[in-house]
């Protein structure tokens, strides 16, 4: 999933793969997704690659994106257990989405700690992007990464 930005920003995400792909019983265990993402900034680009998402996450990202294509995502949504990125809406007339990185996601030039867990806001218009494609690529991600196990 790619978004586009301003002044050459971009945003990259892709899934690697399940954290533990052997575990397939104990839920929570089983369903970690480790995220591959890469982001050009006029500053300086960078890379993480981290369990960031649950499979079912994931899914909740998928709709968040189709909220967003509708222009009103659940606010909630795009929070999830891992905070280090977090997906936000803004509304018209400024229409788009912005993502957060936090912690082992934030910029380099992030050095302070307090400065790291606060994080940076990236904006990425809608008129670049479409969030429907988002969700499609998503919902690919999840039929090569299904959930596994039941809740307990």
């Amino acid at each position: 999933m790619k978004l586009q930005g301003e002044n050459g920003m971009a945003f990259t995400l892709e899934i690697a793969g399940y954290r533990t792909p052997g575990i397939v019983d104990r839920f929570w265990e089983a369903n970690w997704l480790i995220v591959s993402c890469r982001i050009e900034h006029p500053r300086g680009g960078w890379s993480f690659s981290e369990p960031s998402l649950a499979t079912f996450e994931l899914e909740q990202l998928a709709r968040w994106f189709d909220g967003v294509a509708q222009g009103n995502p659940d606010p909630k949504a795009g929070y999830f257990s891992e905070s280090h990125l977090t997906f936000l809406y803004a509304p018209p007339p400024v229409s788009a989405i912005e993502v957060r990185f936090a912690f082992e996601a934030a910029p380099p030039w992030l050095i302070d700690r307090n400065l790291r867990l606060d994080g940076a806001v990236l904006s990425f218009p809608l008129a670049f992007n479409e969030p429907r494609a988002c969700a499609h690529y998503l919902r690919d991600q999840l039929a090569r990464f299904p959930q596994r196990g039941e809740p307990g």
